[in-house]
């Protein structure tokens, strides 16, 4: 068995007067956190008799009673299942009765997922838990356990759920800060979810490093723009003095349009890019901003991260690669084009039916599915082999049709989905983040001949619906088709 010493009690033995994470104007101190987690940790031990190898859904918005509450389930030697809480009621109930739980953590008013499971509120983990003194004996955590269940978005085909070990989470982490190095003086927002990788990887960074995460004020989101409640995110950001962000590209294009933008590039340290395709054009623009992008390519199954931009590269690596290869990863172009991934950030495999199930071929390698080459020992990511379609006998890859969308029209987000054709098989219909009134296809079809042969233009222009989310699930645009009028 490969152990570490407890993370979380470490930090808050070596730096007790340090914030751990700042909320709605309240500085949670590391020690606090620390004694949360024993706290909680008792409780489910002694009250709910959760065992090693348990698992616990966890349907909650984000604040800062997830972190102890992990350590806590990490200690505990269960696995910790974050569900999606914008899933439909019907679907949430769905995932959760799938993962068999024996303890289930909502919100304070949410409704009881699965009748007949314990269940607690987040709320009452952390009541009286702030008193009492610290733990001195050190705690070991198992690294090679099953830590993690969390489902990948879908936006590739149907929802997996992937199980981690606290091993793939720790070497992540580890990996991310010696490539780009963060610090106790620094702040993350944390505006990625918690039942993203994304999300989880921001808390173990954190972590590591002894920086503060910051939550974004309760009634705002992923959105990156002033919600109805009048809360306004990226003057959160400048309140909260944040230095790091993780965005989405659509996130980014929102953030770019704020009219404090110039204000926020100033005090970041680090903004991440990833999680879609990403758009170089955005990326160039960015920079000319002031903002300091790092494109970085990862998934869910390899625990967030794989390839990361330097601050040291050279400008058109940063502009046009995703980066080199992070510590404790290891990574190789296969013949056909596919990338394929090892290393100790690796899941453990996909849950299905009690079972976890190994994602990795013989010789311990993940095919990931997207396509890509290799640039001066960049990555540069050119597409997904399952949304490739041939058109006329041509193979049509969508991304790169996108890419020059995006740069084209400026949208939020551009999803291009295969139409059935009698003629050709398939023809391209490009979805976009732009209101129908600024939809001028004429003079983007004009533009895209400048870079694409006639079979990639596409045929139809359409609105990309409100529910698509930040990372638009192609399956459901394709099944739309049939139902959303032209452009």
């Amino acid at each position: 068995m490969s152990t570490i010493r407890c993370p979380l009690q470490d930090i808050a033995h070596i730096a007790p007067q340090q914030p751990a994470w700042f909320e709605d104007g309240t500085a949670h101190m590391f020690p606090a956190v620390n004694v949360a987690a024993r706290e909680i940790h008792r409780q489910f031990t002694r009250e709910m008799n959760l065992q090693p190898g348990d698992l616990v859904v966890i349907s909650a918005a984000t604040q800062w009673r997830w972190l102890p509450l992990l350590f806590a389930i990490f200690r505990a030697g269960a696995v910790a299942c974050p569900l999606n809480t914008r899933l439909p009621p019907a679907t949430l109930k769905e995932r959760a009765r799938g993962l068999s739980p024996k303890l289930q953590i909502i919100d304070d008013t949410a409704e009881i997922l699965l009748p007949g499971v314990p269940c607690l509120r987040i709320s009452s983990l952390c009541d009286a838990t702030l008193l009492g003194a610290p733990d001195r004996a050190p705690l070991e955590l198992d690294l090679e356990r099953p830590a993690t269940c969390i489902f990948t978005t879908g936006s590739t085909g149907r929802p997996k759920a992937v199980v981690h070990s606290l091993e793939a989470h720790y070497y992540s982490a580890l990996g991310a800060n010696r490539h780009l190095p963060l610090n106790h003086t620094h702040r993350w927002m944390l505006t990625l979810p918690l039942y993203h990788v994304g999300g989880i990887g921001v808390l173990f960074r954190c972590l590591l490093a002894g920086a503060a995460v910051v939550t974004p004020e309760t009634g705002t989101g992923p959105e990156i723009s002033q919600t109805k409640t009048g809360t306004d995110p990226v003057r959160t950001m400048i309140e909260n003095r944040v230095t790091h962000l993780s965005l989405v590209p659509t996130q980014l294009i929102r953030l770019m349009r704020h009219e404090q933008a110039a204000e926020l590039a100033k005090q970041l340290h680090t903004l991440l890019l990833g999680g879609a395709p990403i758009p170089r054009d955005l990326v160039a623009r960015a920079l000319e901003k002031g903002f300091p992008v790092h494109a970085t390519y990862g998934m869910t199954e390899t625990a967030s991260q794989v390839t990361t931009v330097a601050r040291n590269d050279d400008p058109n690596l940063r502009r046009e690669t995703d980066g080199m290869i992070l510590p404790h990863r290891s990574l190789r172009i296969a013949m056909d084009g596919e990338i394929l991934v090892r290393g100790h950030t690796l899941a453990l495999g996909v849950y299905r039916q009690g079972e976890i199930e190994p994602i990795v071929d013989d010789e311990g390698w993940y095919h990931t599915g997207d396509l890509g080459k290799l640039v001066n020992q960049h990555l540069v990511v050119t597409g997904r082999k399952d949304n490739r379609f041939i058109s006329g006998g041509e193979n049509v890859q969508p991304e790169e049709i996108e890419r020059h969308l995006m740069e084209i029209t400026g949208a939020g987000a551009v999803v291009v989905t295969p139409k059935p054709d009698l003629e050709f098989g398939h023809r391209p219909v490009a979805w976009l983040d732009l209101p129908m009134a600024d939809f001028t296809p004429g003079v983007w079809e004009q533009a895209l001949r400048k870079f694409l042969p006639g079979y990639m233009i596409p045929v139809e222009f359409r609105e990309l619906p409100e529910s698509a989310g930040l990372k638009p699930d192609r399956r459901l645009l394709s099944i739309e088709l049939c139902g959303n009028k032209p452009a």
